[in-house]
């Protein structure tokens, strides 16, 4: 499940583009030629100068400068139309001379810029506290070449504070193995990037619109957000919305309107990196409304990352409503993945998750370093999953702190696993959680799967707390609510396994399928109460609540609710201890069983 593909480094694009060139240019430390004009410089040519005199594209096309109109010096606003833009379709428009606060406006459907290299370019100086903005506000097409953005701001200074944005509000812009949108910050500013309209179709490994904070020391936010129109990525490990943060601000994308697809491997309609040793801040991918749809192998719907290791950042993932769909294999709905000592935290309250394929979870929240204290924690209080070949929800910690799943309303339907709360560190202290209050869970096809499960492979407790909704099963040995500590029966765990159930119901059909169920495989005990609520199985052999334990104790209290156990040989209360002790105490409620145990318990060795 821990399959991992990601392609992480971005540096100006696929292959540090920008490098390359300006390595190139300061080579032999002469270009033959420069609009048109012979040109020499030295070979220790610095960025900032090389930054007016950048050619764009495989096909060594010099960048022109004031196509719309002459730089007038600070916070600069220039508008680009069919009356200041007269040297297209085939030029560039570029803004790298100089510049030091400077709004481009794109605002003519007439435009159509064609063009070898990058697009649109505003290259910022970046050393005071002004701001830099592309504005397209109406366009036709504007299709960069084979090594160019379409739109593209870089705030180039270190110690600057203005912000840069891209907003695109209509138009359709064509990009191959580069970005649509690229905001890259240098300096303390924040990044952000806007789509409310139009349409940006990527081919190849670029990203669709994406922000970048580049300054390890800053505390600005990288910001990508969709409010309308299309993202399309083919070919390629292209993903739809991308924000990444070096720095200690935030990364922060979200999807309220419009529709991505992307149809090849490793990609995501919604992403969010952190990759940094010293943040505390949030990676989040947020959904409010829309689509997403992907096509390929481990292609996430939406992933919030911290990638790197020691980094007290949180991953998050919020879906608030919209719909994402996942054909393919290890391709998760909603994905927060810690790599470093953070948390790792999804939320569900609204919209719907389809996923077809083998091991491609509705919910994924992990951690994976083993000295990490975060929690993996994952709350789902309304939507509606189908997960035809695969789990519904997964809290996997392989670190020291806690994981939990908590489930207040929704639907989940899985041919496996409803939720699963998993501590697989040997070492750790933590617990494992489970807890259901409303909603439904029903799993189907897959034999042992249940409904809510928590297990504790670590040395502390694992707790599963069922106190309404509905939880369905019908495969054969399956479990309704299951906690589970002490790993897999060598442990010297002391931990409890707890399960409780005060309310809801829950009806399991297929042969030895168990209702409620506690078990431990260490050295602690099994404590398992009911006091409300209905527990109904009618397959061969099965039973209402089961509590399992190879020593110490087993406690099995009912002082209300139902169990009818209908099947034959099935037993109401079955208690079994390899060298413990079992007690059952009923003191309340209805059991009715078939040939087994109405309530009772027994030593086995």
């Amino acid at each position: 499940m821990n399959k991992n593909t990601d392609n992480r480094e971005v540096n100006y694009g696929n292959n540090h583009f920008i490098d390359r060139v300006r390595d190139t240019l300061l080579r032999g430390g002469r270009v033959t030629k420069w609009k048109g004009r012979a040109a020499s410089f030295a070979p220790s040519l610095g960025a900032v100068a090389f930054g007016a005199m950048l050619l764009a594209g495989s096909g060594g096309q010099a960048l022109a400068e004031n196509e719309c109109g002459v730089y007038a010096g600070p916070n600069d606003t220039i508008t680009c139309n069919l009356t200041t833009y007269t040297s297209g379709p085939a030029d560039d428009i570029y803004y790298t001379a100089g510049i030091d606060g400077l709004i481009v406006n794109i605002d003519d459907p007439g435009i159509n810029a064609s063009v070898p290299g990058f697009a649109v370019y505003v290259q910022d100086n970046g050393v005071a506290a002004n701001d830099a903005e592309i504005n397209m506000i109406n366009a036709g097409t504007i299709t960069p070449g084979g090594s160019g953005y379409g739109l593209f701001i870089h705030m180039a200074g270190a110690t600057g504070t203005g912000a840069a944005s891209i907003t695109q509000d209509a138009g359709t812009i064509n990009v191959v193995d580069f970005h649509g949108h690229y905001v890259s910050v240098d300096g303390l500013g924040a990044a952000s990037s806007t789509l409310n309209g139009g349409a940006v179709n990527v081919t190849g490994t670029g990203q669709g619109i994406m922000s970048q904070v580049r300054n390890t020391a800053s505390t600005a936010d990288a910001s990508t957000t969709m409010n309308g129109g299309t993202i399309d990525s083919t070919g390629g490990s292209a993903s739809a919305a991308y924000s990444l943060n070096s720095g200690l601000g935030d990364a922060t994308t979200t999807l309220n309107a419009g529709v991505i697809t992307t149809t090849t491997d490793t990609t995501r309609g919604l992403w969010s990196e952190i990759r940094s040793a010293t943040s505390t801040a949030t990676s989040a991918t947020i959904m409010n409304g829309g689509t997403i749809s992907t096509a390929g192998t481990s292609a996430y719907g939406m992933q919030a990352l911290v990638s790197t290791a020691n980094s007290m950042a949180t991953a998050s993932a919020t879906m608030n409503g919209g719909t994402i769909d996942t054909i393919d294999t290890y391709s998760y709905g909603l994905y927060a993945l810690n790599e470093g000592h953070g948390d790792a935290v999804v939320t569900m309250n609204g919209g719907d998750i389809t996923t077809t394929e083998f091991y491609s979870l509705g919910i994924y929240a992990a951690i994976t370093d083993a000295t990490s204290n975060g929690a993996t924690t994952v709350t789902m209080n309304g939507g509606s999953m189908s997960i035809a070949d695969s789990w519904g929800i997964w809290a996997r910690n392989s670190g020291l702190g806690d994981t939990s799943i908590t489930i207040t309303g929704g639907d989940i339907t899985a041919s496996n696993y409803g939720a699963f709360a998993y501590l697989v560190n040997s070492a750790a202290t933590g617990t494992a959680s489970v807890a259901m209050s409303g909603g439904t869970i029903t799993t189907t096809t897959a034999t042992y799967n249940p409904g809510l499960y928590a297990s504790n492979w670590g040395l502390g407790d694992a707790t599963a707390d069922f106190s309404g909704g509905d939880i369905s099963t019908s495969a054969d040995f399956a479990f309704g609510v299951h906690a589970s500590a002490g790993g897999g029966g060598t442990s010297t765990s002391t931990g409890v396994a707890i399960a409780t159930m005060s309310g809801g119901t829950i009806s399991t059909t297929g042969e030895s399928a168990i209702g409620l169920m506690g078990s431990n495989y260490g050295l602690g005990e099994v404590m398992i109460t009911m006091s409300d609520g209905a527990i109904s199985t009618s397959g061969q052999a099965a039973a209402g609540i089961v509590g399992l334990i190879y020593t110490t104790a087993i406690t099995i209290n009912m002082d209300g609710g139902s169990i009818s156990a209908s099947g034959a040989d099935s037993d109401g209360i079955f208690s079994l201890s390899k060298d413990g002790t079992n007690a059952v105490n009923v003191t309340g409620g209805t059991i009715t069983s078939g040939s087994g145990f109405g309530a009772g318990g027994c030593n086995h060795r």
